[in-house]
């Protein structure tokens, strides 16, 4: 059988092994090696980041310190130059006293601040030079729907207390950890449970001062950096897209498998065709229906049609 096999080369002839199935392998094995690769750097891959540089002052937001004097107060804070930062010279005269700086992105009031929707934190790159142990991180989101609930303005405070001492370092913000400052939420003549939430989708303004229980005195800050920090692609999305990937390169490889299969089952049948047609001897078969088929090198003695396995006997030698 092995002679003949070889007897029948040429470019139809049967081989069992196919180079293109070393081929699939190598695409399974480089499969595994990527997604192992993009689940350890997912985060890298799917990181988006919003910078805010101090030298963009006055052309992507507009930077301003602000302080208690509008309440009775007199503490004093003034803006640094150059860069972001203010000054304060905090006092005990109001109950609440504070200074603050701010960043505003919405310089014209039309409504247009950022959408941070995306985002999941925020870093600061900052210097503090003072007395306190925390300052208050602070986003305003602009909506006007909030005016029929009857709040004090459009501008819903949401608000968080973050860890600082003195020198350089940079504090992280999560998110989720921001809560509607009380005072603005019970300003509603309506209460609502919109008014409780906090939003991020049109961001007018962010502020960081002073802690409510911050001792009077001299206070410095300057800020290096503001970064958002978000995803392109949340872990669901992320994980899903390559079990999908997986699941089409599986079903592609087993469309191809079943089509060698095929196509090797059809090698397979020549390859014995030709073997049972080269051979000396007579190989005959009967169908069903009683009718006697046989290899070629007979067929110039018998018609299929008409052969009857007895007819076998009187076939020389």
């Amino acid at each position: 059988m092995r002679a003949a096999f070889k007897e029948s080369g040429g470019p139809r002839a049967f081989r069992p092994f196919r180079r293109d199935q070393l081929t699939i392998e190598l695409l399974v094995v480089g499969a595994a090696v990527l997604t192992v690769s993009a689940s350890y750097y997912r985060d890298t891959l799917t990181h988006r980041e919003l910078n805010l540089r101090p030298q963009d002052d006055g052309i992507a937001y507009l930077s301003y310190p602000y302080d208690d004097r509008a309440e009775g107060g007199t503490s004093r804070a003034a803006k640094t130059a150059p860069g972001l930062g203010w000054v304060c010279d905090l006092t005990a005269t109001y109950e609440y006293r504070y200074c603050g700086f701010g960043v505003l992105f919405d310089p014209t009031g039309a409504g247009a601040g950022i959408d941070l929707r995306d985002y999941d934190r925020a870093t600061i790159t900052l210097r503090y030079e003072g007395a306190s142990r925390s300052l208050r991180f602070v986003l305003k989101n602009k909506d006007r729907r909030y005016r029929q609930f009857g709040t004090v303005n459009d501008d819903k405070t949401e608000q968080v207390s973050v860890q600082v001492s003195s020198g350089a370092q940079t504090v992280e913000i999560a998110f989720d950890q921001l809560a509607v400052a009380e005072w603005w939420r019970n300003s509603a003549a309506r209460p609502s449970t919109e008014l409780t939430k906090p939003e991020f989708s049109n961001i007018s303004s962010l502020e960081l001062l002073t802690a409510s229980d911050a001792p009077p005195g001299r206070q410095r800050l300057r800020i290096e950096n503001i970064a958002f920090h978000g995803r392109t692609m949340s872990a669901e999305a992320w994980y899903g897209s390559l079990a999908l990937v997986w699941f089409l390169l599986i079903g592609s490889i087993l469309l191809q498998r079943r089509r060698e299969a095929a196509r090797w089952g059809n090698r397979l049948l020549e390859s014995m065709r030709t073997t049972v047609d080269t051979i000396p001897h007579m190989v005959w078969s009967l169908d069903p229906a009683g009718e006697a088929y046989f290899n070629r090198r007979w067929e110039l003695r018998f018609h299929p049609r008409r052969f009857h396995p007895r007819q076998a006997q009187v076939a020389p030698r």
